[in-house]
């Protein structure tokens, strides 16, 4: 980053081109050109190959992982069996709780296909200054909120499945009167 009054250095043609498309994803949102080359020169690089595990489930988060190229599995331990979550690709990040701190590992993520992830240590923040470092994090609740608002929409569509096979009442207040003795004794207030 330049000081103020400095000049900045210009960027490469095809340097700039994967500047300005990592400006358009999430993780790099509202960044000026030269904060987000600060911000891809302090990250490291992993090539992975097709199934490759990135990182595995229940293991130390030491690290976030942005795709710049090709697409993961999501899969998580159920009993013991390992049920696919899904894919993300080109412009997604995994693992953001990594980057805060050494929470456990939520699942396991392998790659589909070769790929190409930037790596982003809890250490980086320290190393960034400290407007950039606010704009890295703001945006990383962004993608926490995102995928909050899609965790919601699966334990939507997961309530209506069940509901519809749970027998009909005729009576809404049978159904009020079961979600109240259900709650009852548990309320936060």
């Amino acid at each position: 980053m330049t000081q103020p009054g400095t000049p900045s250095m210009p960027i490469p043609g095809p340097v700039l081109e994967m500047v300005r498309w990592l400006q358009a994803t999430t993780l790099f949102r509202g960044m000026a050109d030269q904060e987000a080359l600060l911000l891809l020169r302090q990250c490291g690089r992993m090539k992975v190959e097709t199934f490759e595990v990135i990182c595995a489930e229940n293991e130390p988060g030491d690290a976030l992982f942005y795709i710049l190229d090709g697409q993961v599995y999501l899969t998580r331990l159920i009993g013991e069996e390992e049920e696919f979550l899904g894919m993300l690709g080109k412009g997604n990040s995994f693992g953001e709780a990594g980057l805060l701190g050494e929470e456990a590992r939520t699942a396991t993520v392998r790659a589909r296909q070769p790929s190409l992830l930037l790596t982003l240590q809890p250490t980086l923040l320290h190393l960034l200054p400290n407007e950039l470092a606010l704009k890295l994090m703001r945006n990383i609740a962004m993608t926490g909120g995102e995928k909050l608002k899609m965790a919601n929409r699966i334990i939507d569509r997961l309530y209506e499945e069940l509901r519809s096979l749970r027998p009909k009442t005729q009576d809404w207040r049978e159904d009020e009167d079961r979600f109240i003795e259900k709650f009852e004794g548990n309320s936060p207030i």
